[in-house]
């Protein structure tokens, strides 16, 4: 057996802390300052837009906090409020910082967590079989491609992978610069579309990316290896997201024109120098109670789901084969054995994080390797993976668990707590060796020893 216990190998589960601010909601990066650009430069365009209803969301988002208190739902609510507050002031006609608002958002930033390495695993079992379409020889085992005999890995680092959210934020950004350009503001479907497109784009960079990396053989540790995903987002993301912008924004299906110069408005308006707004159908009055009364609606219709859901389940820790669980930080119980390590970390709600290990053990300073979704004899799948930590290799595996349905599909354990089935927990088991790991994967898989 092993020796590595949770005292040898430094295991402990990284959690966020419970308190938020703003450093950890809005990370100061390259992809955060893009879509702050974007924002700003959307805005110089004067008039009525869809910024108005900017105020009453944030507020909805803001007053859903109580009954949704996810650090997601606080950050959109936020971010709306601020463009809310812009638009009272000095209302903008583009529909762009709403994207942003949307787009600075801490889920879009977790993404690597909740579905990357799913993504990687997708990539290279792409790659895979574009290549035996070829002739090639190759054999994929979980995120690692072997070539010739010579293996390839997509591994977290890839810089592909962290240009996922630059992607998006130069898609906003594009679509900020055309407007400013044409003179012209984009109709807000025609905003979705980009951005959607831009995701696809990026996705096609990898997977072009990865294709090029194993067919020329360049490793991490060749000069060409970092330049290749440089070009290929310029490729694949860049050019065609500029360029479609600038031929979009000449299209009147996709823009309408913006408001006249300030000199104008202030000719027509003694100075005030803002655009006239239309008329409404109905008076200011009733417009600003029908908005207040969308409000509350939502805000009551928010409140009575959660009375009538009760998806706040709390698991007691139990006794795992006679130990009794040290309580960690977030509701987290872990289990010390001599040739073992286990976390179980149970979901107080469907729509909360589970805290995936490819967040936990990277604040422990591992790195994960050879990520891969392994079928049981017994039946039913795993996430395995190799963590490394300068000479210490140890053997991971996880699953969703609730007692009677074992899955590795978000949507699946989101869906059955949302209508009510029993409240799923993450169950990882970490060991020194393969062998010892596959023991306790039988072991722990489908019992109701958890």
């Amino acid at each position: 057996m092993g020796t590595h216990s949770a005292e040898s190998g430094s295991l402990r589960w990284y959690v966020f802390p419970s308190l938020m601010n703003l450093s950890e909601l809005y990370l100061i990066d390259g992809a955060f300052a893009l879509t702050i650009a974007a924002a700003s430069l959307s805005m110089l365009k004067r008039g009525r837009g869809l910024g108005r209803f900017a105020l009453p969301l944030a507020f909805v988002f803001i007053l859903g906090y109580a009954v949704v208190p996810t650090r997601s739902v606080l950050s959109f609510g936020s971010s709306l409020f601020v463009v809310g507050l812009v638009y009272r002031f000095r209302p903008f006609q583009s529909a762009v910082p709403l994207a942003c608002a949307l787009l600075v958002n801490p889920f879009l930033r977790y993404f690597d967590a909740l579905a990357g390495f799913e993504l990687r695993l997708w990539l290279t079992d792409t790659v895979g079989e574009i290549l035996l379409l070829f002739g090639n020889e190759v054999e994929v085992v979980g995120n690692v491609l072997w070539l010739s005999g010579q293996p390839f890995s997509v591994d977290a680092e890839c810089v592909g992978i962290y240009l996922m959210l630059t992607g998006l934020a130069v898609s906003v950004l594009c679509l900020a610069l055309a407007e400013h350009q044409s003179k012209r503001v984009f109709r807000w479907p025609i905003i979705g579309v980009v951005i959607v497109c831009s995701f696809a784009a990026v996705v096609a960079a990898n997977l072009m990316r990865i294709l090029t990396l194993v067919v020329t053989g360049w490793g991490p540790e060749h000069a060409f290896h970092g330049p290749v995903g440089l070009l290929a987002f310029a490729g694949y993301v860049l050019l065609p997201v500029a360029l479609g912008s600038r031929w979009l924004a000449k299209q009147y299906f996709a823009t309408s024109p913006a408001a006249v110069s300030n000199k104008i408005q202030q000719g027509l308006q003694g100075g005030s120098g803002l655009s006239p707004k239309p008329k409404l159908r109905m008076s200011p009055v009733l417009w600003k109670f029908t908005r207040l009364t969308m409000v509350m609606l939502l805000a009551i219709g928010l409140v009575v789901f959660q009375a009538h859901r009760d998806v706040h389940q709390t698991s007691e820790a139990n006794a795992l084969f006679g130990l009794d669980p040290a309580s960690q930080a977030n509701g987290v119980f872990g289990y010390s054995f001599a040739d073992a390590i286990v976390y179980v970390k149970p979901v107080p709600a469907f729509y909360h994080a589970e805290h995936s290990p490819t967040i936990c053990w990277r604040g422990s300073g591992y790195q994960f390797s050879q990520i891969e979704r392994k079928a049981l004899p017994q039946g039913g799948e795993v996430f395995t993976a190799r963590l490394i930590r300068d000479d210490v290799v140890l053997y991971t595996a996880w699953w969703m668990d609730n007692g009677a349905v074992q899955t590795l599909q978000q949507g699946e354990w989101r869906r059955r707590m949302a209508v009510g089935e029993a409240s799923f927990q993450l169950v990882n088991v970490t060991t020194d060796t393969q062998e010892d790991l596959n023991c306790w994967i039988f072991e722990l898989y489908g019992t109701a020893k958890i």
